[in-house]
């Protein structure tokens, strides 16, 4: 049986909304994977994808905001991002 297990933390500052997520995947080796392996992977590939979309629709709907621009960083966590903007507006 094979496992995808997906975390998802956000945050806003003003008029920036971030979003960290970590997919978790548990999957058998390449040799021994059976169908559950190859969807739980599709899926995962799919979900990366797709996150920014869905983020970007849940944003607009719930907070009534239209999102201007969506960007995937990798490697970097919402505490990061986070103080990478409060610099930023301190430095404006």
């Amino acid at each position: 049986m094979a496992k995808l297990i997906i975390e998802i933390n956000d945050a806003a500052i003003d008029d920036v909304c971030g979003i960290e997520c970590s997919l978790k995947i548990e999957a058998a080796p390449e040799s021994d994977r059976k169908l559950s392996d190859a969807a739980v992977l599709v899926l995962a590939k799919t979900i990366k994808t797709l996150l920014p979309e869905i983020t970007k629709a849940l944003v607009e709907q719930t907070a009534g905001r239209q999102v201007v621009k969506t960007e995937v960083v990798q490697n970097q966590s919402l505490s990061q991002f986070m103080d990478e903007h409060r610099a930023s507006r301190k430095a404006h």
